[in-house]
């Protein structure tokens, strides 16, 4: 007689997805009521790292697959909403400190990164790590696919159906229906 593993096991599962599902049955119970679920089937490969402070949210709609060495990372009462259908690639972070909301349908390539914050910088001859943060919400819409290696900074909508190219740095808000990449030089300026 199989117990609810081996049956599990002999209906043609992979053992890694099991070891997902414990994964991710671990943070619900480590979390409670600050990991939100639409169903079960969040898949979190080794090596990615879920972190959701007191008074954080973190909310997954269904179906949602993390590649490995990725983080997910909610501070300061920041929710983190991602909508369905998700698929992040490898070594990808989303942080908040504000508040970062994914629609569904989205695809991001490896190394990704999302930060709806960064350090201030408005006191000098104080080190940059002492002076907190200034932070604000990103929201991206449905249907976005994000290039390798793109970068989207605080305070960025990017509308529904927008392809953001690899390498692209995303300050300032992209409509819908576009595809947008950058090309640039390196441009210095003096640090005041």
């Amino acid at each position: 007689m199989l117990g609810p593993i081996g049956r599990f096991l002999s209906k043609g599962c992979k053992p890694k997805y099991l070891s997902f599902a414990v994964k991710l049955a671990f943070y619900k119970l480590l979390y409670r009521s600050r990991l939100s679920l639409a169903s079960f089937s969040v898949s979190l490969e080794p090596l990615c790292r879920l972190y959701i402070e007191p008074g954080s949210r973190v909310e997954f709609g269904n179906w949602a697959y993390f590649k490995k060495g990725t983080d997910v990372e909610a501070y300061d009462g920041a929710a983190i909403k991602i909508g369905s259908n998700f698929f992040v690639n490898k070594n990808s972070s989303i942080l908040a400190r504000s508040g970062i909301t994914i629609g569904d349908n989205c695809v991001f390539a490896a190394e990704v990164m999302i930060y709806d914050h960064n350090f201030r910088r408005d006191q000098p001859g104080v080190p940059f790590v002492n002076q907190g943060f200034d932070s604000k919400k990103i929201v991206i819409g449905n249907n976005v696919w994000l290039g390798a290696r793109v970068f989207v900074g605080p305070g960025v909508t990017i509308g529904d159906n927008v392809i953001v190219g690899t390498g692209t740095l995303v300050k300032k808000d992209v409509p819908s229906n576009t595809i947008v990449y950058s090309k640039s030089d390196l441009v210095f300026r003096e640090l005041r």
